[in-house]
């Protein structure tokens, strides 16, 4: 019979295209499964977080050119408190500090300088005192690691800009949290040079800072509000051509929303701009309408050519669940092959790819697999539908047919196995140019992804 006579090769190359074509379409559904899930849980653990944001700042210069930045001016922060409509006010100084110890100094440390109250409500750390010291410290393992080197941090003292601070202990950050802070100590005046006088100075940003309306008032401007501080509050330069609020621009954002990145120079937000996550989830839903689009044109070419077969078994008494029960061993190993080659996929990505590292990085493991459980059966479901739905063609086929077709022309068998041949290079090249498109996307990311 002609469905026994293709050319093993050719049957070959049909089987490995499939089982490829499964393995992108479960990385392709892994990938846009974990970027969605990782976005709506990132900077999502707070309370309340609805009424938390940013204020952020731009200057309008003179000559047209707009400066942006993360942080706000200092004397903003004691005018926000005054403000009945809003109920908490925090707020991160970031410091480049030099941390004297065993004998060595190390200069430009980052260490973030916080409000007293800011581990109750913004903390990124998964477990953490609430009080912190004058004199105490909080860092990170991936901080000790990389400045200090000490085995059991715990308790030991460090120099830092000629203070002493003793470390309280050593906290994990959260996975769902964009806050890029290794170190934090509580915030003192004498931590900012000439803080007496910058209390004063709303032409420069100094710190990070937080504002939570309370919930009674949701309905008022946010943003006329800072208008008027910087109307009534922000004093005009001698002989500047522009008032203060004409220079000084405040705006809100979210805190939810501080992952998406704008490119602020200053940022301690981890993340990426909306537009390239966004990027993302059409290239990962393309390479799956991709892989499955193959998928389907491959499993219509071995049905076709396995028509003969089908005949037979219905001839002999064979049922179409007969028909389908018959081709589930076959499909499931090639799920297991489709698996295993997902699974060096996404392994080969994550040490090669920054921004699928840092993607993963935001979720925990068990999370990781439950999404790579999820795609997998996700994925099996689908190719379980194409084969249902080639097998019902064939029943209907079967059903509705009104002559013998038991045998067919010499011309029939060579069309039919044209087209096969077809469809396989089609198939081919499709993948090629998919996983080529893939491979350029992600390094674009990367260029990108801070």
């Amino acid at each position: 019979m002609n469905a026994i006579n293709t050319s093993k090769p050719m049957k070959r190359f049909n089987i490995s295209v499939s089982i490829l074509s499964v393995s992108i379409a479960i990385l392709a559904l892994y990938l846009l499964s974990t970027a969605f899930y990782s976005d709506t849980q990132i900077d999502n653990y707070y309370q309340d977080n609805g009424n938390f944001y940013r204020v952020e700042t731009t200057f309008n210069l003179p000559n047209g050119e707009k400066v942006r930045s993360a942080k706000s001016p200092l004397p903003l922060i004691d005018e926000l408190k005054k403000d009945e409509r809003i109920d908490r006010v925090d707020y991160i100084f970031k410091l480049n500090t030099t941390i004297e110890l065993q004998g060595r100094k190390i200069t430009k440390v980052p260490v973030f300088a916080v409000s007293h109250e800011f581990l109750n409500t913004l903390s990124p750390f998964k477990k953490a005192d609430n009080t912190l010291g004058a004199n105490e410290i909080y860092i990170t393992k991936d901080f000790n690691n990389q400045y200090l080197g000490l085995e059991d941090p715990k308790g030991k003292s460090i120099i830092l800009d000629n203070e002493t601070y003793i470390i309280k202990d050593i906290l994990e950050r959260r996975h769902d949290s964009s806050l890029n802070m290794d170190a934090i100590i509580s915030f003192k005046p004498n931590l900012i040079k000439d803080y007496n006088r910058e209390i004063f100075n709303w032409y420069d940003t100094h710190a990070y800072v937080f504002i939570k309306f309370t919930d009674k008032n949701t309905t008022f401007d946010k943003n006329t509000l800072l208008k008027n501080i910087i109307a009534t509050k922000a004093s005009n330069l001698p002989g500047a051509p522009f008032t203060a609020s004409e220079f000084i621009h405040l705006s809100l954002k979210k805190l939810k929303d501080i992952h998406y990145q704008d490119k602020l120079p200053d940022e301690i937000a981890i993340g990426l701009s909306k537009e390239v996550i966004y990027s993302s989830y059409i290239a990962f839903a393309f390479i799956l309408f991709s892989a499955l689009t193959n998928y389907y044109n491959l499993t219509s070419a071995d049905s076709s050519e396995k028509r003969d077969i089908y005949q037979l078994k219905k001839a002999l008494g064979a049922s179409t669940f007969n028909i389908i029960y018959d081709s589930l061993p076959t499909m499931l190993v090639r799920m297991v092959f489709s698996t295993l080659i997902f699974l060096l996929l996404i392994i080969t990505i994550f040490n090669t790819s920054l921004y699928i590292k840092n993607l993963f990085y935001t979720l925990e493991t068990n999370t990781l697999i439950y999404l790579g459980i999820f795609s997998i059966l996700i994925a099996f479901i689908l190719i379980s539908l194409i084969h249902c739905s080639f097998s019902l063609r064939f029943y209907i086929y079967q059903k509705n047919r009104k002559m013998d077709m038991r045998y067919e022309s010499t011309f029939s068998a060579w069309f039919r196995k044209s087209s096969l041949a077809i469809q396989l290079l089609v198939s081919g090249i499709s993948i090629y140019l998919v996983t080529g498109l893939a491979n350029q996307y992600i390094h674009l990311v990367d260029v990108y992804t801070p």
